[in-house]
């Protein structure tokens, strides 16, 4: 099967492919070996795929750190068999990937096995080496298996071949690739705290939380978050070739690392915690040895500094016994609205665009068809859904492009009690301003240029396609409901709430930038359209799909100038006006 790196497919390597004759088992191969040296080898390469650098380097070099005190006849093998391979596929491989070295701890944590040496034998390196690759077969053959059947429906049903082909595939690559921005998350959780300063039950529950992870205070908790957030970004191993990966040496902090930590006993006996790597999002540390831990998953801490509140404020404190949120859904439904709109989303779109000549109303009130928010200038609006929506981690295990789809369709369509979200909203406004127009903004314009826009707070909705499908949804609502509309109504585009605030780090930014920003999407976008029809292949095939962040983080943002680190760290700040008091309040 396929790994894809920034919108480009490789082929991952099989065990099969690099070794002959007959295939061990894992059992047979990890037999007497300590369970915890494996997991925290997979950790640290776990780790180093996080890395900035050349995603080919840095195959290399993990490669050459797991391989380095291999016997010569096993490293002259697997020279020969990679070399083997490459002259018969003619195209670049991977042997590491986030998704692989996970389904590798899963195993181990449901297959744990204690031992008395910590310490592996250069013959046992091998050995993990080859199990990690029979992880890799067994997964990839399971992919190859659910293709198959999607081919077969596919000759029967060729609607939507691209999304029926990709997304569930894709979507497990995107479940384990989500690279989180620390801080970002730490912004969103200044919000958090913000607003729970403000609310009673919240504040009760805030101190609670706090006592309960060890802490007398809230910036005691606060310098214990910030401690992790540096860690992530800091190596603590002396070996030159793994420059992410870092220990946690945490004698003062033992409790709130405790509560972090991963308990293999818990995950063994809840088939929940399994689905979609649950229990190690929740525990993304491992405790190595006493006060010792390492990271399971880089991205997985760094989504606890603002998630991590949330999920375990809630169910530690017993929320639903003492506060009106008797379901968690009605709690993050509620936080979603108070703190991430209102807040943080609220915070950054006025830092970004609120200037004297330019009309910015957001809906307050919340009334019926109104945009959450809504921005003109001169004869350029742009209307604005604010969706804060978790995606669930069951559908990413399914392989069911159906069940992608519908809950694409009630997030982003219309909910099961008819409800319209998304673009229905977005066309039900376009309806208005074809009409009496808002209330707000009686513009006498006559050649308006509309953007429509969701911008949302899930990674996976990145996931190539999407957008596509959805503007394609758009247009044909538009069709139907509002044929020969007076106004040019531009193609949907789905931002990431991290992509807008990360607008703030540019020394330029305005909505004339911004309108750029999206012209420029389109454009790539039709470009990698020609070229797949000129040359149709699976990268240009997936590439023709690119959600607008990608674009972004890989092109648009590194031709434009950043603001200088003191000015920028102040800037952020300000989104949700964190000051000295917030710090004091409690």
């Amino acid at each position: 099967m396929v790994f894809i790196f920034f919108m480009v497919t490789h082929t991952v390597i099989n065990y099969t492919d690099i070794y002959f004759g007959p295939k061990p088992t894992k059992e047979e191969l990890l037999l007497g070996i300590n369970s915890k040296i494996v997991v925290v080898l997979m950790a640290m390469i776990n780790s180093e795929l996080h890395s900035t650098a050349d995603p080919f380097e840095t195959q290399r070099h993990i490669t050459a750190f797991i391989t380095q005190r291999f016997p010569q006849h096993e490293r002259n093998e697997l020279n020969n068999g990679l070399n083997l391979f490459q002259k018969k596929i003619s195209e670049p491989f991977v042997i590491w990937g986030k998704r692989y070295v996970l389904e590798f701890m899963k195993y181990e944590f449901l297959n744990y096995r204690e031992g008395e040496s910590v310490e592996s034998t250069p013959e046992e390196e091998v050995k993990i080496f080859k199990a990690y690759l029979l992880v890799c077969e067994e997964v990839n053959e399971k992919d190859r298996q659910e293709l198959a059947k999607t081919m077969d429906d596919l000759q029967e049903n060729p609607d939507m071949f691209f999304e029926k082909l990709v997304w569930p595939f894709v979507l497990k690559q995107f479940s384990t690739n989500n690279q989180v921005n620390p801080v970002f998350q730490f912004i969103k959780l200044l919000g958090l705290i913000k607003y729970s300063i403000t609310n009673r039950e919240l504040l009760a529950s805030w101190k609670e939380f706090i006592s309960i992870n060890g802490f007398t205070n809230l910036r005691e908790y606060l310098g214990s978050v910030f401690f992790l957030i540096k860690t992530t970004q800091r190596n603590s191993l002396n070996d030159p070739l793994f420059k992410v990966f870092s220990w946690i040496n945490a004698k003062e902090l033992p409790k709130h690392l405790l509560n972090l930590s991963f308990y293999v006993n818990d995950f063994k006996n809840n088939e929940e915690k399994r689905v979609d790597f649950k229990g190690l999002r929740e525990k993304p540390l491992f405790e190595s040895n006493q006060n010792e831990f390492v990271i399971l998953d880089l991205d997985y801490l760094n989504n606890k500094i603002y998630n991590g509140p949330l999920f375990d404020m809630y169910y530690q404190t017993n929320m639903a016994s003492k506060t009106k949120f008797k379901k968690f859904p009605d709690f993050k439904n509620y936080i979603g609205t108070n703190v991430s709109e209102n807040i943080v989303f609220k915070g950054i779109v006025k830092k970004l665009f609120n200037k004297v000549h330019i009309q910015l109303h957001f809906d307050d009130e919340k009334k019926d068809n109104h945009p959450d928010c809504y921005i003109r200038s001169g004869n350029k609006i742009f209307l604005i859904e604010f969706k804060d929506y978790l995606f669930p981690g069951k559908i990413v295990d399914e392989y069911s492009f159906e069940k992608i789809k519908e809950h694409l369709d009630l997030k982003f369509i219309m909910n099961e009690r008819g409800s319209n979200k998304g673009i229905s909203q977005i066309v039900e406004q376009l309806k208005i301003i074809r009409t009496t127009k808002f209330d707000f903004d009686k513009f006498s314009h006559s050649n308006i240029t509309i953007y429509p826009i969701i911008i949302h707070t899930n990674f996976t909705y990145q996931m190539p396609g999407v957008n596509y499908y959805l503007n394609q949804k758009l247009q044909s609502k538009l069709d139907d409901e509002l044929p020969n509309f007076v106004y040019n109504v531009k193609k949907l585009v789905l931002i990431d709430l991290e992509s807008l605030f990360e607008f703030l780090n540019l020394k330029k930014i305005n909505l004339k930038v911004f309108e750029s920003f999206l012209d420029r999407y389109e454009q790539i976008l039709t470009d990698r359209s020609k070229r797949f029809i000129s040359n149709p292949n699976q990268t240009n095939f997936v590439r023709a799909r690119s959600s607008f962040d990608e674009i972004y983080k890989t092109i648009i943002n590194k031709e434009n100038e950043l603001q200088a680190e003191n000015n920028r760290i102040r800037l952020l700040l300000d989104v949700v006006g964190a000051d000295e008091e917030l710090l004091n309040s409690f």
